[in-house]
């Protein structure tokens, strides 16, 4: 199978989740297949991909990320600039079928104005990262004209997901919400986690843990990793100065200068080899309070082999993993579930084994091959 991804960032080099998480397949996709191409919308502020790329790989960079500039005038930043996307699809479309596909991959809504410029006998498949109207609401909120803004996001949603000829959810909630938000049929849906990838530390070989445990959180500053890393150091890292010491990594740390923290907490800001920190401590916590975002580093985190706690929004989208590789609990229960936690067993690291991109790459092939082959079938009817 001939296959195109379509994404609205630079992948190469991976930096934030999100882009992490399309590289994971992308690397994949080009071991599995027969043919495969990325072409990435990138902002004029974008860096240039650097190194080497596993796999057929160009960028678009669009005069129109100049409409970002209006997140400082308070307006909403990104929606004017995501609505302009759509502007940008017949020279896409031109470039993704120069490729001659077999089925186009796009991530997020706002680019799937490309369904309106492909041969209809060529599916396009939306790959969603949440329901983005409600992982942009809290952004949304606290800039001018935010109900102006929600609808427009919600209509750029509606009109992606139901353009698209078959979406891949990341998990059962976001699937429930769009079926009764935006009445789109389940049949045309289906639930594929994220994936991580190993690597040669990964996964650690099983280390009793040190008495006094080191307990790591990661994240961008978002309202969602905001919020979580202040229920850290106000709340979960003052009920454990006995017995743990945590660590706050990424650019999160910028939400909290104006925090008085313990002396249990240290700050490090963004780091870039997150690996090496991983080999440092003995938990991942991931306390987010939001219901529908993924979280992507919860499954790199038992990627690399450490035990981790969440509460029930973490464990969004790897609710097998519970009562096992996850634990889960209150925010008022982590205290507890730091002091009682050991190391993972064998059992827990063959579970998480099974999500590896690897594998979830291979659910995703056979899907796009399942949707060509319908595709096929109904054009020759």
């Amino acid at each position: 199978m001939r296959m195109v991804s379509i994404v609205p960032f630079s992948i190469d080099p991976p930096q934030t989740g999100g882009q992490r998480t399309v590289w994971g397949a992308c690397a994949h996709y080009a071991r599995q297949l027969d043919d495969f191409a990325c072409l990435a919308v990138t902002t004029l502020r974008s860096p240039r991909a650097r190194g080497t790329v596993p796999f057929r790989y160009r960028e678009f960079r669009l005069w129109s990320s100049l409409l970002i500039a209006s997140e400082y005038l308070r307006l909403f930043p990104k929606i004017p600039y995501l609505w302009a996307m759509r502007f940008a699809a017949p020279r896409l479309a031109k470039e993704a079928l120069a490729c001659s596909p077999d089925v186009i991959e796009v991530y997020l809504p706002w680019l799937m104005a490309i369904r309106h410029h492909i041969p209809t006998h060529i599916p396009v498949v939306l790959a969603t990262q949440n329901v983005e109207s409600e992982w942009y609401r809290p952004y949304i909120e606290r800039g001018l004209f935010p109900n102006v803004f929600s609808r427009w996001m919600r209509a750029m949603e509606s009109e992606g997901l139901k353009l698209a000829d078959h979406i891949v959810c990341l998990t059962q909630q976001d699937q429930d919400v769009f079926h009764k938000q935006y009445a789109i049929p389940r049949k045309r849906m289906t639930t594929i986690p994220i994936g991580y990838e190993p690597t040669p530390a990964s996964p650690r070989v099983t280390r009793e843990m040190r008495s006094r445990k080191k307990v790591l959180f990661v994240g961008s500053c978002t309202p969602s990793n905001i919020d979580a890393a202040l229920q850290l150091v106000r709340h979960i890292a003052p009920s454990c100065e006995a017995f743990a010491d945590f660590v706050v990594a990424g650019r999160v740390g910028k939400a909290l200068r104006a925090e008085k923290t313990g002396p249990n907490v240290e700050i490090t800001g963004f780091v870039s080899n997150l690996e090496a920190l991983y080999e440092t401590v003995d938990l991942f916590l991931n306390p987010i309070n939001m219901e529908l975002i993924s979280n992507g580093k919860v499954i790199e985190a038992l990627g690399m082999g450490i035990r981790t706690i969440v509460t029930p929004g973490g464990a969004r989208g790897f609710e097998e993993l519970m009562d096992g590789p996850l634990l889960v609990g209150s925010l008022a229960e982590i205290p507890g579930l730091i002091k009682q936690a050991q190391p993972l067993s064998i059992e827990d690291r063959r579970r998480i084994s099974m999500f590896r991109w690897e594998s979830i790459a291979k659910r995703r092939i056979h899907l796009y091959q399942s949707v060509a082959a319908q595709h096929a079938g109904a054009g020759a009817g």
